[in-house]
């Protein structure tokens, strides 16, 4: 079964950062780096010394980032082919 077959069945289970990072396409570095300088990121728990991510918080982090494009609405709005 999938990480993301998993976080679905579940919601609340715990992933690590390894299944955390096959989800969200980057690597388990750039979550260490990202828990390190708290700069973006789906929240975290601390089980021990291990980092531990929900599955609810992924999904929310993921939530947060879906249509964004940093591009203005109204330059959508305008006819290139004038």
């Amino acid at each position: 079964m999938t990480p993301k077959a998993i976080m679905h069945k579940n919601p609340e289970r715990l992933l690590d950062q390894i299944e955390v990072a096959e989800i969200l396409s980057v690597s388990p570095k750039t979550l260490e780096y990202w828990r390190w300088k708290k700069c973006g990121g789906p929240q975290f728990v601390k089980v021990g010394k291990l980092a531990r991510y929900r599955s609810s918080d992924v999904d929310s982090y993921i939530e947060q980032l879906v249509g964004y494009s940093g591009v203005d609405e109204t330059l959508m709005s305008l006819d290139v082919e004038q």
